[in-house]
């Protein structure tokens, strides 16, 4: 991943610098590998669907060098999703795609606090980022208004971006009329049309 990126900035792989940050905290390396503070280990149950299991092995496998056991919780998808709605679980993957960029609202607005907000924080200026981009008609002020959205929302630590989801289309030169949603994900069949 290129150095450009801004998670790169605010989320560097830096294993020091984290070993150091639960040391400050005062989860203390016990001799079985686990960190633990005041008798309780740092254990986070990561709940997933069986497609996701994939990421909840990698993130025991990128956290249990610094101390921190992942258990892996796997339902089936509505069981998840209302262990998430629930707060029944400290690690949720996030599987939403959706055409629009505005649709994160979902999952950080305040007022879905109870449904999908899962990080289960509150914040007025994420709300407000939110709620002005909805209505924003200046494409770029709209990206602008985004954009703060998603810095807040890592300066607070909401999520971690595991992996980007890229989709690539390829269609034959007799296709006309052929985009995609913003996102890139869909593409809009109703505009295409054969030369």
């Amino acid at each position: 991943m290129s150095t450009n990126h801004r998670e790169d900035r605010l989320y560097p792989y830096d294993v020091a610098k984290a070993e150091n940050l639960l040391d400050e905290a005062a989860w203390v390396m016990g001799d079985d590998g686990i960190r633990a503070k005041d008798g309780e280990k740092l254990v986070l149950d990561f709940v997933n669907w069986p497609p996701g299991e994939s990421v909840v092995l990698a993130a025991q496998g990128i956290l249990k060098p610094l101390g921190i056991e992942i258990i892996a919780q796997i339902f089936d998808q509505p069981t998840r999703v209302q262990m998430g709605h629930n707060g029944e679980g400290n690690i949720f993957m996030n599987t939403v795609v959706d055409t629009d960029p505005g649709g994160v609202g979902l999952f950080y607005h305040s007022k879905n606090m109870g449904t999908f907000n899962w990080p289960r924080f509150a914040n007025e200026q994420i709300d407000a980022a939110l709620d002005q981009q909805q209505v924003a008609t200046d494409p770029t002020k709209r990206a602008q208004l985004l954009e703060d959205f998603q810095v807040r929302v890592m300066e607070n630590a909401l999520i971690y971006p595991a992996y980007l989801f890229a989709r690539l289309h390829a269609v034959a030169a007799a296709v006309q009329g052929f985009r995609v949603s913003p996102l890139g994900t869909y593409p809009y069949f109703y505009e295409m049309w054969l030369a």
